[in-house]
């Protein structure tokens, strides 16, 4: 092992994690069906650093030691410049820091790599913030962990460190004593099991308490309920936030004596808004080929119920069509306002004012009343759709346009407030004219459409074409066929909607609109299209998981690349 130039904790610390992570990048041998047989394991038995956390522990983040084989289930991700970037960064954090992770680490590091904050500020200086944490992993071998770290104090001995040692009820425990309070390095070895490294002897000392008691975060059912709602897949990493940590006064306070920090302005309503939470975890990692980042939070019902969230019905989304580009739908706008404006007025009393005022104009210019005639019938789901449109004329989107579905419980309002805004529309100068059970809005110089409405049974749709019609309700829907259908089947149905993009789509259809010569003279490789192309979608969907946990999904697909033609 090269000698350790940085005597700080902080950069020991640092290159450590560093070192590991991209070391682990480097290895691209392993083929995907070799890769953790039987999936992933329990969060519990992944995380094992879990035993050394405290249950008001306020953040965590734990790493694969081995991301490598992330890689590699979507190698068309990763390019080839990306992974000489990697290789060049960590020749010289060896260099920099004399830590070669693959001969000094690998051989007995374990699974993950956790780091932990447990305190926001250790430094007695008052102008200065420094964090107590601490980086802990398992040891497969404890004659090389062990070899290891105290190779590293030998090194940094003879780089002039001061450090005292001594091991108690099998825990080997070493003090930087020449550096400030958070500036030295701290390590323990635990049992032969845990490899540990700290700033603060405060965090080392809770952790080591923690793990002798047994009584450590993973013992709380709520927090292991959450950390199983999100372990789909197989996560790469998992982070944790107890946001009753963040709503602490003494928080709020040290976080305005930061410099260069604003001053944080939470109403009370936030504040109880975070303390009704009891975690946050948030994971990521793969599916098979698909990336996918999953957040769940665990609230309080008694503070915060769930019984007030409003989810889609799911059923509109299946007659949307597989060409879509763009997909965003969501639960009735009618009941969501009304509860957004519950929520407004606790924030703000003065909403209710400005909201009378707006209320007031819209009224006088229109003779609408916005609550019931704009905003109340829509009480059912509603979609928006962008989509290839060969019949568009907006000469910004050539080739696009845009679908707007809206189901409603009460037609005949619906009906009468588009009666009402055609008037207005024709003394505006727009040209209002029937087609069918079509009526057409038309540019008022040329009179090529703007808005087409019709009605399917009680759903009214808005298209930018008369062609776009047709797209409700065709065969195959999204959720038959098309890039969209793995993300529609990857994301939980119980939801309040989903966003989606059609990535292979967008992809396409931009390779199509640019000249061939325009594209072969770009700046863009053979190896960067073939990742572009391997793109799916993307989509996004939040969830009630169950009577206390709202779930957030994230999914990335991707797709074989094309055969090359004959």
């Amino acid at each position: 092992m090269a000698t350790l130039t940085s005597r700080s904790s902080v950069a020991v610390l640092a290159t450590l994690t560093g070192t590991a992570f991209l070391a682990g990048c480097q290895r691209f041998g392993q083929q995907v069906g070799d890769l953790i047989p039987g999936g992933a394991p329990a969060p519990e038995e992944q995380i094992a650093e879990l035993a050394l956390l405290p249950a008001d522990v306020p953040m965590f983040l734990s790493i694969t030691s081995n991301p490598e084989q992330y890689v590699e289930r979507a190698p068309e991700l990763f390019q080839a410049d990306l992974r000489e970037a990697l290789d060049e960064t960590y020749a010289e954090m060896i260099e920099m820091t004399g830590i070669n992770f693959e001969e000094d680490v690998a051989a007995w590091m374990g699974e993950q790599l956790t780091f932990a904050i447990f305190s926001l500020d250790v430094d007695p200086d008052p102008d200065l913030e420094t964090p107590g944490f601490i980086v802990a992993t398992t040891t497969s071998d404890p004659a090389l962990s062990s070899a290891f770290v105290q190779g590293a104090w030998s090194e940094m001995e003879a780089d002039g460190v001061v450090f005292e040692s001594s091991t108690t009820d099998g825990v080997t425990l070493t003090v930087q004593t020449d550096a400030p309070t958070g500036e030295g390095l701290i390590t323990a070895e635990i049992d032969d099991q845990f490899v540990l490294f700290a700033n603060d002897m405060a965090a080392v000392e809770q952790a080591l308490a923690v793990y002798q008691a047994g009584n450590g975060i993973s013992t709380l059912d709520t927090f292991q309920t959450t950390l199983d709602l999100a372990n789909q897949g197989d996560p790469l990493l998992w982070a944790y936030i107890n946001p009753s940590f963040y709503a602490d006064e003494e928080f709020l306070a040290t976080l305005e004596e930061l410099e260069g920090m604003p001053s944080p302005v939470l109403p009370p309503e936030s504040l109880a808004t975070l303390e009704a939470m009891r975690s946050i975890v948030v994971s990521i990692g793969w599916e098979d080929q698909d990336v996918r980042m999953q957040m769940m939070i665990d609230v309080d019902p008694e503070q915060l119920p769930l019984d007030d969230v409003q989810l889609a019905a799911g059923e509109l989304i299946k007659e949307l069509p597989s060409t879509a580009l763009m997909v965003i739908t969501s639960s009735g706008i009618g009941s969501s306002w009304e509860q957004s404006l519950a929520s407004a007025q606790e924030m703000d009393p003065e909403f209710e004012e400005i909201l009378n005022d707006i209320r007031a104009e819209v009224l006088a210019e229109t003779g609408l009343d916005l609550d019931k005639d704009i905003l109340g019938w829509m009480d059912g789901e509603m979609g928006v759709v962008v989509l290839p449109d060969a019949e568009a004329t907006n000469p910004f989107a050539s080739n696009m346009g845009a679908l707007i579905a809206i189901e409603t419980s009460d037609r005949q309002t619906a009906e009468n407030t588009f009666a009402v805004l055609d008037e207005l529309a024709t003394e505006y100068g727009i040209r209002v004219s029937e087609s069918g059970d079509q009526t057409i809005w038309g540019d008022p110089f040329l009179g090529q459409p703007m808005v087409v409405r019709a009605w399917q049974d009680d759903t009214v749709l808005l298209t930018s074409s008369p062609a776009l019609q047709a797209a409700f309700g065709v065969d195959p829907s999204l959720v038959e066929a098309g890039p969209l259908q793995a993300v529609y089947e990857g994301l939980p149905g119980n939801n309040a909607g989903y966003f989606m993009i059609n990535l292979a789509g967008v992809i396409a259809t931009a390779e199509e609109l640019v000249p061939p010569a325009m594209l072969a003279t770009a700046d863009i490789d053979e190896e960067t299209l073939a990742m572009l192309r391997s793109l799916g979608g993307l989509g996004i969907s939040a969830y009630e998981a169950d009577d206390t946990h709202i779930g957030l999904d994230i999914l990335l697909t991707t797709q074989a690349p094309a055969a090359p033609a004959e």
